[in-house]
């Protein structure tokens, strides 16, 4: 077999989980400051459905094949030019910057050292995979809605990657946290540390009570959500309407000036200190991986499929051979 080769999972046209398939490319070479991973696994994000169902084409364009993966862990293979703080063997996880784009769903990647931050002992690498994106909860209710001990903080999707982090991470901060999710996950979420756990399909949001904090990851109705913040509330969101991208994206940019209580949008762009911070917290007992199902890298389609049937209890983890 041609060691410059390797298998990654790729799609020739836009469309349902079926156009996954798992091919060969070349293997790619770490640049200057950049550290060649050889993956272990990652996870299945909803960007990347978005991305693979042509959502997202304006930004992606019409150049195939594509590849997906957003975030992985693995361990160090080699070492670009000017990489000091690591070395051959160390256990890591990461995810790929904006610029980079998707191709995690790999057995190598390569990304910029400061993208990287080592997992901490005795941390499986397979479940491991279910926590980078978990810097995007910790970026929100830290850095963006400055929680604090005592406040109530209220978490749409909160079964999910990025939710059922923020549900743990709420709680250790103190707060008195409201989890929104499905039925058959409300026991899932007040194991993660939930005071109160509702089913969101059975509930208005006007009926929920107020809010200091409101942590969005589902990104509709975003205007009914707004309107539960306490004065001094704040709204993080981390999506928006893709059915109606426009309209909500305007609105996002118009509460910054209007109405009460701006709505934070962002998308998580990690930096190798939000993995140090990730680690810590981890070691500290604050937030555990929460890892739904485990599937080989040549059923990645299954993982989309079953992210997008709903009701994920954490995180599809992808393992690589």
């Amino acid at each position: 077999m041609n060691d410059r080769m390797m298998k990654a999972v790729l799609y020739d046209r836009y469309g349902g989980p079926d156009v996954l398939y798992t091919g060969r490319v070349p293997r790619p070479e770490p640049a200057h400051g950049e550290v060649l991973v050889k993956v272990r696994a990652f996870s299945v994000n909803g960007g990347e459905l978005a991305a693979r169902a042509g959502r997202l084409r304006l930004l992606t364009g019409r150049k195939f094949p594509k590849r997906i993966g957003l975030d992985f862990t693995g361990e160090v293979a080699a070492l670009g030019v000017g990489v000091t703080r690591f070395a051959a063997g160390d256990r890591v996880w990461g995810v790929l910057g904006r610029s980079s784009g998707f191709g995690s769903a790999a057995e190598y990647v390569t990304v910029p050292a400061e993208r990287v931050g080592r997992l901490p002992d005795g941390l499986d690498l397979v479940d491991a995979a279910a926590l980078p994106v978990a810097t995007t909860a910790i970026t929100a209710l830290r850095d963006k809605a400055g929680l604090r001990p005592g406040e109530r903080l209220l978490v749409r999707g909160a079964a999910g990657g990025v939710g059922n982090a923020a549900v743990q991470l709420g709680r250790a901060y103190g707060a008195e946290v409201t989890a929104l999710a499905r039925a058959a996950n409300l026991d899932f979420v007040r194991r993660l540390g939930a005071h109160k756990a509702v089913d969101h399909r059975t509930v208005r949001p006007a009926e929920l009570g107020r809010f200091d904090v409101v942590l969005d990851t589902v990104g509709t109705d975003l205007r009914a959500f707004r309107r539960l913040l306490n004065s001094g509330g704040r709204m993080v969101t981390i999506a928006f309407d893709l059915k109606r991208p426009a309209a909500s994206l305007s609105y996002l940019a118009a509460s910054t000036v209007h109405g009460h209580g701006r709505v934070r949008f962002f998308s998580g762009n990690p930096t190798r200190a939000d993995f140090d911070d990730l680690a810590r917290h981890v070691v500290e007992g604050k937030l555990s991986p929460a890892v739904d199902t485990v599937f080989p890298l040549e059923e990645t389609a299954a993982a989309h499929r079953a992210l997008e049937a709903g009701g994920v209890q954490g995180k599809y983890v992808v393992r690589v051979a």
